[in-house]
């Protein structure tokens, strides 16, 4: 499932939720796959954001925040999946954990494709939506949060959301 976000009428960027599945599995199971089985093991559902395109040094936080909470929704509420996973350049991997709610899973690894260390990260998404639910919409906030929660979606604009992504089910 394919999610752009736009700003002042243009695209801002896109993103890609996969959901796990026993055919195919996710694409981080070709670095992680001890890591996800351990998760699946334990009965969680996964979820991974693919193909993520978006200027974070150009994009407003409202627009990053928005696409993140989007895809948290669909994932964690419509689908109703347990984590959220992001297989990130270790250069990024950081600005995810800090801003957007992930925690690190496993080592860094070097990307054999790319020669590129990456990072697995994972969001919990109850967690995740209820922190949103509690704050977004509010980017009073954020001073000293340095997540962008607050930046998300308010309770009213979450409901217009979910009508729409629960259509796309």
């Amino acid at each position: 499932f394919s999610f752009l976000a736009h700003n002042e009428g243009k695209l801002a960027g896109s993103m890609g939720v996969r959901l796990d599945s026993t055919v195919r599995g996710l694409a981080a199971d070709d670095m992680y796959r001890d890591e996800l089985d351990e998760l699946r093991g334990a009965g969680q559902k996964l979820a991974e954001l693919v193909q993520l395109s978006v200027d974070m040094n150009s994009v407003p936080r409202r627009v990053l925040a928005g696409l993140f909470h989007t895809a948290y929704l669909f994932a964690g509420t419509v689908r109703g999946c347990d984590y959220c996973l992001l297989l990130a350049n270790a250069r990024y991997a950081d600005f995810f954990y800090s801003s957007l709610g992930f925690d690190y899973v496993g080592d860094e690894r070097v990307n054999a494709r790319t020669a590129t260390p990456m990072a697995l990260l994972a969001a919990h998404l109850p967690t995740v939506n209820e922190a949103l639910a509690r704050v977004g919409g509010q980017p009073g906030l954020a001073t000293g949060d340095p997540t962008l929660f607050s930046h998300g979606f308010s309770p009213e604009e979450v409901a217009g959301v979910m009508q729409r992504l629960k259509a796309i089910r």
